[in-house]
């Protein structure tokens, strides 16, 4: 391992250490943002970026590279932090995990959705709406309809499959969830949407998708960018 490498790591680790004792096997909740741990994980991504443009192919240069998205990640909810967020630390067994979750979105997706008429969110639970209308950013005069379902609760079919789609999780889970897909839109005659995280994701899973699958017997659409 690159040795500038090493040391800001080493020093990220050190701040974990010293937040498990701070926890004391208890979770605890900031209203400040972790500007210690910020300041290291800046460093990282500088030291990390230098190396990475000169090494490739090697396997530490993927773990590396690995921890540098998630990293640079991280660093991206820091420079949101504002009075919605909290930090949260997390003891994990002999682990201590840290995050800053976003108790209130409503002014990121305000600032997002500026110069579009409307907006639609898709959920399956917005209730209560009042609720989520605030957390989604809705202003005073902007109003809201709720329409029954025209589907019976005979029809409903809930179901989680325990497959992980993060990022690094993927490759290891892509044949599972192709073949659960398969199962799923196999068992019954219908019509089927499918979602997914990213382009990227579903077109590595839409083309093992398609040699499973009897194409004569199924159509298929993909959305595409355009």
């Amino acid at each position: 391992m690159n040795a500038d490498v090493h040391a800001v790591a080493k020093a990220i680790n050190q701040w974990f250490v010293e937040a498990r004792k701070r926890a004391d096997g208890k979770a605890i909740v900031d209203k400040e943002p972790p500007e210690a741990l910020l300041a290291l994980v800046d460093a990282f991504l500088v030291t990390a970026e230098k190396v990475l443009t000169v090494g490739a192919g090697a396997e530490s240069v993927k773990l590396l590279l690995d921890s540098y998205f998630a990293a640079h990640s991280f660093a991206r909810i820091g420079k949101l932090y504002d009075e919605s967020y909290v930090t949260y630390v997390e003891p994990d067994r002999n682990d201590v995990r840290a995050k800053m979750l976003c108790r209130n979105p409503s002014r990121l997706l305000k600032q997002m959705g500026k110069g579009f008429r409307a907006h639609v969110f898709f959920s399956a639970t917005l209730s209560p709406l009042n609720y989520f209308m605030d957390m989604l950013g809705a202003e005073e005069e902007d109003y809201s309809v709720t329409i029954d379902s025209p589907f019976a609760r005979e029809q409903w079919e809930v179901s989680i499959v325990p497959l992980s789609t993060r990022y690094v999780d993927r490759e290891a889970t892509k044949d599972a969830l192709v073949a659960k897909l398969v199962e799923l839109t196999g068992k019954r005659v219908g019509n089927f949407l499918l979602f997914f995280p990213s382009y990227a994701y579903m077109n590595g899973i839409y083309e093992d998708y398609l040699v499973a699958i009897d194409r004569e017997q199924t159509n298929t659409l993909l959305q595409t960018r355009t």
